[in-house]
């Protein structure tokens, strides 16, 4: 995949490798992933909006 990422020059947001993301999913506890995922990796709706959905915009933001 990072191959084509390259290839192509795909924009994308790597939430597994990307230094902000892995940061903030590392500063939170057992106790606060209840808050912020269904189970160990799938974000629920306050998951998305306070880890995520910032990530995107920065993305995006850095694209256009």
């Amino acid at each position: 995949m990072q191959d084509l990422i390259q290839k192509w020059d795909i924009n994308y947001l790597d939430l597994l490798n990307y230094e902000p993301a892995a940061s903030s999913y590392v500063s939170l506890d057992a106790s606060s992933l209840k808050g912020f995922f269904y189970n160990e990796i799938h974000p629920n709706f306050v998951g998305y909006s306070v880890l995520i959905y910032p990530l995107l915009v920065d993305l995006l933001t850095n694209i256009l």
